[in-house]
């Protein structure tokens, strides 16, 4: 109760508040681009294709002719056009009424216009699904995207491929259109106004209030947010967030931010600790994994499972149980201990010494390098051993064989 005392007495008595908000405050709100069970019954073909959320497609490179188009037009269909002004937005309004706020969103689905915001109040950093411009840039005309949507939704087949004739295409040079996003006239506008209160601002007292900002775009909010802090005697920095990663794009953009910033990274599980693994000697980024707590697989045929890192040790005995399969390895804290924890500790337990320990089941890993890059190490077959045998060499994450109970 003291830190909400305290977010309304700086908002009731500084001079200006400047809002920063992230993906979190969308999904918070009901839009996430990581709900990979509302992916799965939306977009089936990518699915199959191994795409598994909204945000997987960023960085997608696997697309079929056309199919990126016709993805994005069911998507900014939902997002910008189906789904209205969501409530926590308008609570959002009504919490900065009176106040002299500025808005700095890295969200692209328009909520804040919709939630009757003053466009000039706010500045969605990284542009909107509004708009669209020419490839080429053969001149700086946008273009609504609504009736090019309009026009081609009904030409999307099941797999959301869509011929090239139903694609947008620039009136001036025929050169394919494509979304603005950042490359508009609004976006210059909005970066302007924010410099402009930043400045006005400068010397006067201000809460920084951040919202639901987490790594994927840490550059834009989290980052600069932290600096104006550091840099202004009068301000008052909140953060409302939850920064625990949920998926190998989060951990990616958190490595990237570490590296450019000079952080150190202290990859947490549980925290069961019993050998001091967690605990941070620098300053840095404590990265808890309990969240990527999916088993990806159950393979019983073969006696291997895939699991990501927060998966608890007693939750994956109980999912291959079934099959007359257990993994072995049985720290004292296997309630709690996560198997990222236990693939980066080797642990053992009671069992350790007639079946062996953690790095004798690892049988592959895919990991994030120090600099942003994903690496694959190992697989599921036993004969995988040309050149070293990297995945019990760093035994970090991903642990996937398992032993038939005997008994």
């Amino acid at each position: 109760m003291d830190a909400i005392h305290e977010l309304y007495h700086a908002l009731t008595t500084s001079d200006y508040v400047l809002v920063g908000a992230g993906a979190g405050l969308s999904a918070a709100a009901g839009i996430s681009f990581a709900d990979e069970r509302a992916f799965k019954r939306d977009y089936p073909a990518l699915w199959a294709q191994g795409v598994h959320s909204d945000y997987q497609t960023f960085s997608y490179k696997g697309w079929l002719p056309g199919q990126r188009w016709g993805y994005l037009c069911r998507h900014i269909k939902a997002v910008l056009f189906d789904t209205p002004a969501l409530p926590l937005y308008d609570d959002l309004k009504a919490l900065l009424e009176g106040s002299d706020y500025f808005a700095v969103t890295s969200n692209v689905d328009h909520q804040f216009i919709k939630a009757g915001f003053p466009p000039e109040r706010v500045f969605e950093a990284q542009g909107s699904y509004g708009e669209l411009v020419c490839s080429a840039r053969c001149s700086d005309d946008e273009y609504d995207i609504a009736p090019f949507i309009d026009a081609t939704l009904p030409h999307i087949k099941d797999d959301l491929t869509v011929d090239a004739a139903h694609h947008p295409h620039c009136p001036r040079c025929g050169a394919p259109l494509r979304p603005a996003f950042r490359d508009t006239r609004a976006h210059a506008l909005g970066d302007q106004r924010y410099h402009d209160f930043l400045a006005e601002s400068e010397n006067a007292s201000i809460a920084i209030l951040e919202f639901g900002v987490g790594f994927n775009s840490a550059g834009v909010i989290r980052v600069p947010f932290e600096r104006i802090t550091g840099e202004r005697e009068k301000a008052r920095f909140f953060r409302i967030t939850v920064d625990y990663p949920e998926s190998e794009e989060e951990i990616v953009q958190i490595v990237k931010l570490a590296k450019e910033e000079g952080l150190h990274i202290y990859t947490r599980g549980s925290g069961t600790n019993l050998s001091g693994g967690t605990i941070p000697l620098r300053k840095g980024i404590v990265l808890v994994t309990t969240r990527m707590n999916k088993i990806v697989e159950v393979d019983a045929e073969n006696l291997t499972a895939t699991v990501q890192p927060g998966v608890v040790i007693n939750t994956l005995n109980d999912a291959v149980s079934p099959y007359g399969l257990m993994y072995p390895p049985d720290p004292g804290t296997v309630k709690t201990a996560t198997m990222g924890g236990s693939v980066s500790e080797s642990s053992g337990g009671l069992r350790g010494l007639k079946y062996g320990v953690t790095k004798d089941y690892v049988m592959g890993v895919r990991m994030v390098l120090a600099n942003g890059e994903v690496v694959t190490f190992g697989g599921k077959s036993v004969k995988n051993v040309a050149g070293y045998d990297q995945a019990r060499l760093r035994r970090r994450r991903h642990p996937r064989h398992h032993h038939r109970d005997p008994r």
